[in-house]
């Protein structure tokens, strides 16, 4: 044998080696995906079992009913924000009338329809004879 027919036959045990160690541990490879798919089985058939459809069926059941309530007091929500709106409007629409018609009137009349309408008169820095005959 030649020297180059040696280092062809040498080079070539060299790859056959590795190819045989890679089938060894792709051995092991398939233990482990054998024992997989027992693993799955075994749950498959778990989940198979009647009572815990039955107990998954109930859940199903009891999240579209709160879904459901979740949405009724969704619309509820929305509805009462509806009428605190319409409210505050209708209750700035009679402070405006109010203070239109409290504007017409002399400025006596005035503080006398300020304080019926719950607003009170502002201090002017001197006090009223109430307030001397109090201290």
């Amino acid at each position: 044998m030649k020297l180059v027919d040696e280092k062809k036959a040498l080079a070539e045990i060299t790859t056959l080696r590795r190819a045989r160690k890679t089938l060894e541990s792709s051995g092991s490879i398939d233990d482990a995906i054998a024992a997989d798919r027992a693993k799955i089985d075994e749950l498959k058939k778990q989940l198979d079992d009647p009572e815990q459809r039955k107990v998954s069926d109930r859940f199903d059941e009891l999240k579209k009913e709160m879904d459901g309530l979740r949405e009724e007091g969704n619309k509820a929500y929305e509805e009462r924000n509806k009428l605190f709106d319409e409210r505050n409007a209708l209750s700035a629409q009679l402070v405006s009338r109010m203070l239109r018609g409290c504007a017409k009137w002399s400025a006596h009349s005035r503080t006398s329809c300020m304080a019926r309408s719950g607003r009170q008169r502002k201090p002017t820095g001197t006090p009223t004879t109430s307030e001397r005959t109090r201290s």
